[in-house]
């Protein structure tokens, strides 16, 4: 009696972890920022809009210049806007994102020169 009580606790368990397997339904989206000389530019912002939704993602780049957006929506069209203080803004229309794959977006931004 306590053997079918183990065997059926233990087939409970496994029927549990086999419907639990986890589905992904998200994409990503990582890059680079640089100067037109190539110096890349960490503390620059990035904001990605889901044009559909109207949903916003935004981050800073990091140390070389890379940032990285996970869990983002699938699909598109996005609008990809990257500005940098002293540099010419730089916006990227019409990208689109496949299910579980990170989209590489890299950006080049040209100085503002500003006369005083």
């Amino acid at each position: 009696m306590f053997v079918k009580r183990i065997v059926r606790l233990v087939c409970l368990f496994l029927a549990f972890a086999i419907s639990t397997n986890a589905q992904v339904t998200t994409s990503s989206m990582t890059g680079t920022v640089k100067a037109a000389k190539g110096d890349p530019l960490v503390g620059a912002s990035i904001t990605v809009t889901h044009v559909p939704t109207g949903t916003v993602y935004t981050t800073l780049t990091r140390s070389g210049g890379r940032f990285d957006l996970a869990n983002i929506n699938t699909g598109g069209p996005y609008r990809v806007q990257v500005s940098f203080v002293g540099f010419e803004s730089v916006t990227r229309e019409d990208i689109f994102v496949d299910l579980g794959e990170t989209e590489q977006q890299n950006f080049s931004l040209s100085d503002k020169s500003t006369e005083l």
